[in-house]
C-alpha cells in the first residue's frame, strides 16, 4: 500500500499522504528523493506494528481539520463496507469526512483503485 501512494505522489499533484496505526502521521516527506524501498523501509520502522491504545476521538478530530483543508480526502481501506463499525473497526466515523473510499484489500481491487485514481483525476 506504501509503495503505491510513493507512485501516486508522483502521477496525482498535491497529493500528500498519511498513515495511520495508532496516530495520524503525515509520511509525504519520507517518500521525496527516496527509493520506494528505502521510504517503506523507514515509514515501517517509525510506524511499527504491535498494540496500540488508539484515541480515534482525537484523530478523528486531525483527520476533519486535514479533510476540511484539503481540495479532496480518499481513503485506501482494506475492510469492506460491510465490516465498518463491526469489532474495532471506526470506519463510519471516518467515511462522512472522506470524499471516497477505495476498499483495497487484494491485489485486483488495488488494480482498480488505481486506475479510478489516474483516469478519473490524473
Amino acid at each position: 500500500m506504501l509503495t503505491l501512494i510513493y507512485a501516486i505522489q508522483d502521477q496525482i499533484s498535491k497529493t500528500h499522504a498519511f498513515a495511520f496505526i495508532n496516530r495520524l502521521e503525515y509520511i509525504s516527506p519520507d517518500f521525496e528523493g527516496k527509493a520506494a524501498e528505502n521510504a517503506v523501509s523507514h515509514i515501517l520502522d517509525r510506524m511499527s506494528s504491535g498494540y496500540y491504545n488508539t484515541d480515534f476521538g482525537n484523530s478523528l478530530d486531525i483527520f476533519g481539520m486535514l479533510a476540511r483543508r484539503s481540495r479532496q480526502t480518499i481513503w485506501l481501506n482494506p475492510e469492506p463496507p460491510t465490516l465498518w463499525g463491526v469489532g474495532d473497526s471506526d470506519m463510519l466515523k471516518y467515511a462522512p469526512v472522506c470524499d471516497e473510499i477505495l476498499q483495497v484489500g487484494n491485489p485486483a481491487e488495488l488494480t482498480a483503485a488505481v486506475d479510478r485514481l489516474l483516469t478519473h483525476r490524473g
